[in-house]
């Protein structure tokens, strides 16, 4: 499901419990709110499930016109004997909300950061997914390791996974060399579920082929949504000036009244949401954009 989230917080650089808690409206309003196939909110469009929508539950022996595709090929190996696992109906299909907060996402030039455009589309997903009974499970980046919310249900639980995250909008991590988002993917790794549905959302600034290895992994298992966010600072050059770049301790000069950089700055935005778009369709993986501020969000 793809949810676009154009209110206003009240500052912009951080998000509170309550107005995530107010986001639940949003939701409950929806006509079909509980209905898969006929979500109506602006840009909204479901992706066809992937996998089998079934667990394993036991292996037994191999009998005649058995799926060769379920065999148990280890417990074949050590009986000596043909075995197949035998699945059961998942009767929800658990949801992952993965917020990757890095350094880079505490930015913003218009209505919000890329930190809270971000956790408010994810908390917005987890209200659509707590009103269809789903179990809802999450991860937020941290500098030293992902908070971890194994999925459960109710809604109790969820405002646990709220205040969690609007405690996160106002930790600004420094930048360093740690890679959150892979910090974050690997995790998944550990946590999902064949025919679990799992929302990813970043500014995928750090996105290389070990990122794009990761991911591919729980595309195999899981079905997986990305969900881009950017500020349009990023996709559109700011007017012809030599700005003056600071991060408190060096200075940089930054020159847009160059055409050449203008053009460069136009094309490195460009090449990002080419390797995204390119990656996505190419492993038929879902992907979504959202930009902080809706009324300059540029058609990708």
């Amino acid at each position: 499901m793809q949810i676009s989230v154009n209110a206003t917080p009240s500052y912009g650089t951080e998000v509170t419990l309550q107005e995530l808690i107010a986001l639940r409206n949003l939701a409950l309003h929806q006509p079909s709110a509980g209905n898969h196939k006929k979500l109506t909110l602006p840009g909204l469009k479901l992706t066809n499930i992937r996998g089998r929508g079934i667990e394993f539950d036991a292996t037994r022996e191999y009998q005649a016109g058995d799926d060769i595709r379920s065999m148990a090929w280890r417990v074949t190996a050590r009986s000596l004997k043909p075995h197949i696992k035998v699945y059961r109906e998942e009767k929800e299909r658990p949801v992952w909300l993965a917020i990757d907060l890095s350094p880079s996402l505490y930015f913003g030039t218009r209505c919000m950061f890329k930190s809270v455009k971000s956790i408010m589309q994810a908390t917005l997903t987890g209200w659509l997914s707590l009103e269809k009974r789903e179990r809802i499970g999450a991860l937020i980046s941290k500098e030293e390791k992902p908070l971890i919310f194994l999925p459960q249900t109710g809604e109790k639980y969820y405002l646990t996974i709220l205040h969690a995250l609007a405690n996160a909008s106002r930790s600004y991590p420094d930048f360093t060399n740690t890679n959150h988002l892979r910090g974050l993917l690997l995790a998944l790794q550990q946590q999902v579920r064949t025919g679990n549905i799992t929302y990813i959302y970043s500014d995928f600034f750090h996105f290389d082929t070990d990122i794009e290895k990761l991911i591919l992994h729980l595309a195999q298992r899981t079905q997986v949504i990305l969900n881009f966010c950017y500020d349009p600072f990023e996709a559109t050059p700011p007017p012809p000036y030599q700005y003056i770049l600071t991060n408190g301790q060096q200075n940089l000069l930054f020159n847009m009244q160059d055409a050449k950089n203008r053009e460069d700055y136009r094309q490195l935005f460009q090449l990002k949401v080419s390797q995204l778009q390119n990656f996505a369709r190419k492993h038929q993986i879902t992907l979504r954009t959202y930009c902080t501020d809706p009324e300059r969000e540029i058609a990708i």
